[in-house]
C-alpha cells in the first residue's frame, strides 16, 4: 500500500505558502490540493492501468469542507477499484473527471442526463456556499428564478413566461456550447448586469456538472467561456457610477427624498424615515458594499470606538483572517443614531435598516428605486438626472447609476486625487478603507494583517464625510454633534 504523505493541516491547505501545482494533503490516499495563482481546489488522482485520472472537486477549498473532500476521495477510490463509475453519481459534490493517455486529453463517459436533470442537480447542490442560511436560501431562489425563466421550467405554472430557446428534455450532450452561448446572449439585459453575470456562472456550473458526468468535454466548456467572456466583462465589471464631484449633490437629494422638508425632519406624525435613502447615504459615507449595508445588525456596531465590523457571512470575500472593520465618520454615526431613535426594536440581532414590508431586508431594487424617483424629481425641475454618460445601454443611452459604483468607485476616484495630501492620505490607507487586501495583487496585504491603520483611516473617512455633506447643511449640523463628541 502506498505511503501517505505527511498530513497537511487545514490552515496550511487554506492559507499555507504553497507553490503552484499539486500538493498531497495526507488526509486520504490520492487527495491533493491544486494551487494556482487565484484558486485552490481539492483534486483526487487515480491510476488505472496505463491511464491516470484527475478528478477535480467543484468549489474552492474555502467552499468545500475537508470532510466532504475526504468522503468524495474515498468514494472515487472505491468506484475506480470496482470499475463501477456509476457510484460517482452518489458524490456530494460535482466532480470534473479527465484522463491522460498517450498525452491525449479525453473525457470519461458517464451517465446521460437531460438539460432539466442537470439544472436540478446544480440547483440542489448542497455546497452552494458557506454563508448564512438566509443568504443561501436567497441564492437558491435566485438560481431557481434564472432556470425557470431562461433555461427550463421547473414548475408547471411558469411555462408561459419561460424564454428559453432550448428544449429541457434534450440530452445535455446534444446541446453544444454555441447553443448555450446563444441562449445567454438572448437572455442578457442592460438593466440587470449582476443577473447576467450570475446566469453565465450558472451555465458554466451546469456545463462542469455535465463534464463530470462525461456528457461534455473540457474544450466545450472552454468554448462557452470564450464566446461569452467579452459580454460578461462588459456587463458586470463596468457598473455605472456617479462622477465623484456630483456625490454631495446626490446626497442632498437623497436627504430630501420623499417630502420637501427632508426625510429626517419629522414635523408631523405621518412623516417617516425612508430606510432605502438612509441606507444609500450610509453606504456612500462608508464606501461599503450593498450586501454588508442591507444585512447590517446592531451588534456589528461599536459606537464607543466608531467601528463597524462586518461578519464573514455578509462579506463578499470569505477569507477568515481578512480585516473587516470599517471606521465610521461623524455623518455615518449620526445616521445610525437617527435610525436607532426611530426604531422600537434595536436588539443586537435586529437589522439596522428595516424596509416597509416586515419580515424582509432591504434589497438592491430599493436603492435603484430611490435613484429613479430622485431623477424624476430632477427632470421635472429641468435638471440633469444622475446617470453615467460613460456607460451606455443597448440603445446607446446613459445607464442609471448603481449603488456599488457610486459608493465605492466614487470614493476610489476621490481618494486618487487626494493622495499625498497628508501622511494619512496614502494608497495603503485608501485600499484598506475599501477593505481591499488581496495579497496576490495588493502590495500592502501583509502589512494590513499586522496593522489595521484605524486612526489613519479615521482621518481619511472624516475628510470624505466633509466632502460628501458639503451641499447638505441639515446633515452637516447632525454630524457636527458627533465631531464634538469625538474631540
Amino acid at each position: 500500500m502506498p505511503k501517505l504523505a505527511r498530513e497537511m493541516s487545514l490552515e496550511t491547505i487554506l492559507h499555507g505558502d504553497l507553490h503552484n501545482g499539486l500538493h498531497a494533503t495526507g488526509q486520504s490516499q490520492g487527495l491533493f490540493v491544486s494551487v494556482s495563482s487565484d484558486k485552490r481546489r481539492y483534486v483526487v488522482r487515480k491510476h488505472v492501468g496505463d491511464e491516470e485520472y484527475t478528478c477535480v472537486l467543484c468549489g474552492t477549498v474555502q467552499e468545500v469542507s475537508i470532510d466532504d473532500a475526504i468522503s468524495c476521495a474515498e468514494l472515487i477510490s472505491v468506484a475506480f477499484a470496482n470499475g463501477d463509475l456509476s457510484k460517482l453519481n452518489e458524490l456530494k459534490l460535482p466532480v470534473a473527471i479527465e484522463s491522460y493517455s498517450s498525452s491525449k486529453r479525453v473525457t470519461h463517459c458517464g451517465k446521460d442526463k437531460t438539460l432539466r436533470e442537470i439544472a436540478l442537480d446544480v440547483l440542489n447542490n448542497p455546497m452552494l456556499n458557506q454563508s448564512a442560511a438566509q443568504d443561501q436560501a436567497k441564492r437558491v431562489l435566485d438560481r431557481k428564478s434564472l432556470i425557470n425563466k431562461f433555461l427550463c421550467p421547473l414548475d408547471g405554472n411558469v411555462i408561459g413566461q419561460n424564454k428559453s430557446l432550448l428544449d429541457p428534455s434534450t440530452s445535455i450532450k446534444d446541446i453544444g456550447p454555441d447553443q448555450f452561448a446563444e441562449q445567454y446572449f438572448h437572455s442578457t439585459s442592460d438593466q440587470c448586469h449582476s443577473r447576467d453575470y450570475k446566469f453565465r456562472s450558472l451555465i458554466i456550473e451546469m456545463l462542469e456538472r455535465a463534464l463530470a458526468l462525461g456528457c461534455y468535454s473540457s474544450e466545450d466548456v472552454q468554448r462557452f467561456k470564450l464566446l461569452t467572456e467579452h459580454m460578461s466583462r462588459q456587463s458586470y465589471n463596468h457598473l455605472p457610477g456617479l462622477d465623484y464631484q456630483l456625490v454631495p449633490s446626490f446626497i442632498c437629494d437623497l436627504y430630501h427624498y420623499g417630502n420637501g422638508d427632508g426625510i429626517f425632519e419629522r414635523q408631523n406624525h405621518s412623516a417617516k424615515l425612508n430606510e432605502n435613502a438612509i441606507a444609500y447615504i450610509f453606504s456612500i459615507l462608508t464606501a461599503a458594499r450593498s450586501q454588508a449595508v442591507r444585512l447590517m445588525q446592531w451588534q456589528e456596531i461599536d459606537f464607543a470606538r466608531g467601528i463597524w465590523t462586518i461578519p464573514i457571512a455578509h462579506d463578499k470575500i470569505k477569507e477568515p483572517k481578512r480585516i473587516r472593520s470599517i471606521v465610521l465618520s461623524p455623518g455615518a454615526l449620526a445616521l445610525l443614531e437617527l435610525v436607532k431613535s426611530e426604531h422600537g426594536d434595536c436588539s443586537p440581532e435586529s437589522y439596522v435598516f428595516i424596509p416597509p414590508r416586515k419580515g424582509s431586508t432591504l434589497n438592491d431594487a430599493g436603492f435603484k428605486s430611490c435613484v429613479k424617483q430622485v431623477n424624476a424629481k430632477r427632470i421635472a425641475q429641468g435638471l440633469e438626472p444622475y446617470v453615467d454618460p460613460n456607460s451606455l445601454d443597448k440603445n446607446h443611452q446613459p445607464r442609471i447609476i448603481s449603488q456599488h459604483a457610486t459608493a465605492r468607485a466614487s470614493f476610489d476616484t476621490w481618494a486618487a486625487e487626494h493622495e499625498g495630501q497628508n501622511e494619512s492620505f496614502r494608497q495603503s490607507v485608501f485600499e484598506l478603507c475599501l477593505l481591499h487586501q488581496n495579497e496576490n495583487n495588493c502590495p500592502y496585504g501583509r502589512a494590513y494583517n499586522r496593522n489595521e491603520l484605524i486612526e489613519d483611516r479615521r482621518v481619511v473617512m472624516e475628510a470624505w464625510n466633509d466632502f460628501c455633506l458639503s451641499e447638505c447643511p441639515e446633515l452637516q449640523a447632525i454630524a457636527a454633534k458627533f465631531k464634538q463628541k469625538a474631540k
